[in-house]
């Protein structure tokens, strides 16, 4: 192991959720403390809301501005999370943003703090059940300055209003890719484009 090149173990990392690798690595030996501290960048994916314990919220606190992908499994671990934690720009080179099931009320606070992410490219947002109007929610994405790709996917979904006043239909987004994962009619498609 000692004489195999830092490359190979950035390519293994690539394949880790960062905290993975700071738990497996870190105190090892000085090569791997160097590496781990050095430019790498990481993904990360909170599952259990027990994880978040006092070492966890260290690694955080030391590694918002090399995090380049965040996914939440589930709201109440969202919850917990944003608890102690806001999304903004001190999650300097976050690129990607994940949520599974999540509620209106939560998501109108988070989406406002979005914007001030430099580099945020791409959002995948999951619904269980869905409310009356989209339309305030799309308007808030499709305001994202670097925003190229939006997924958003409602499992339980009748029939959905998708209201966008008229100035900000006249908002050009960054969006290149859109994955609308719900019903939707042709005027509502029309208006979202």
């Amino acid at each position: 192991m000692e004489n195999l090149p830092n490359e190979i173990f950035y390519e293994m990392f690539d394949f880790l959720d960062g905290y993975d690798i700071y738990q497996a690595f870190s105190n090892l030996n000085n090569r791997f403390e160097n590496l781990i501290n050095s430019s790498l960048l990481m993904t990360i994916q909170i599952s259990s809301s027990t994880t978040l314990d006092s070492r966890y919220k260290h690694f955080l606190d030391s590694n918002k501005h090399r995090i380049i992908s965040l996914r939440f499994s589930t709201e109440p671990i969202f919850d917990h999370f944003i608890k102690f934690y806001t999304i903004d720009s001190s999650f300097l080179r976050l690129q990607l943003l994940v949520f599974k099931p999540m509620s209106r009320c939560i998501l109108i606070t988070f989406l406002f703090n979005l914007k001030f992410l430099p580099q945020l490219f791409a959002l995948t947002m999951y619904f269980i059940y869905c409310f009356d109007n989209l339309g305030d929610i799309y308007q808030m994405i499709l305001h994202l300055p670097v925003l190229e790709y939006l997924k958003l996917k409602i499992s339980e979904a009748e029939q959905l209003e998708i209201n966008i006043p008229i100035a900000a239909n006249n908002h050009f987004s960054s969006i290149k890719y859109l994955v609308i994962d719900h019903c939707c009619t042709i005027n509502q498609l029309m208006n979202l484009l």
